[in-house]
């Protein structure tokens, strides 16, 4: 189960996947790993919404 601060983590981390960020990740793509807090996680889809910004 994720707890709410590790959900927050995670959720901070998907704006790594944006060049602009300052965190900005390039290897972070569709397919890829990442680790959080000891956990491995898989990046399955990426979209890019011009609608909402997301």
């Amino acid at each position: 189960m994720i707890s709410d601060k590790q959900y927050k983590g995670l959720s901070d981390s998907v704006y790594w996947l944006d060049p602009k960020h300052g965190d900005y990740a390039p290897e972070m793509r569709k397919g890829s790993k990442f680790n959080y807090k000891g956990e491995t996680y898989k990046i399955l889809k990426i979209e890019n919404n011009s609608k909402n910004g997301m």
